[in-house]
């Protein structure tokens, strides 16, 4: 009995440290509702971005600042990896025939 109490706390800690990672990477994205969040992370000038299943969220990178911008996948002619330096890159659909 004793070895599942030590587990649990344990365990307890594990999940308050996490908590207290996850919390900086939260931001309250303007996500239409039924919109699962797949990922969030900072992009290279450290502003906040948030990728759900039907968009991509960007904050404007200024503390305190509520303003967020929105570019649905649809909206996306291209995707590039850069392996080296760890960056996805999106290039909006221009609308016009290339």
């Amino acid at each position: 009995m004793a070895w599942g109490w030590a587990w649990l706390r344990a365990c307890a800690r594990r999940v308050s440290r996490l908590r207290g990672t996850a919390r900086p990477v939260q931001a309250p994205a303007p996500i239409e509702p039924g919109e699962r969040v797949l990922a969030s992370g900072r992009d290279v000038s450290g502003a906040m971005v948030v990728a759900t299943g039907l968009a991509v969220y960007r904050h404007d990178g200024h503390p305190g600042s509520g303003t967020w911008s929105r570019l649905g996948w649809e909206d996306v002619d291209r995707m590039g990896w850069d392996d080296d330096a760890h960056v996805l890159t999106l290039t909006r659909w221009s609308g016009s025939p290339q």
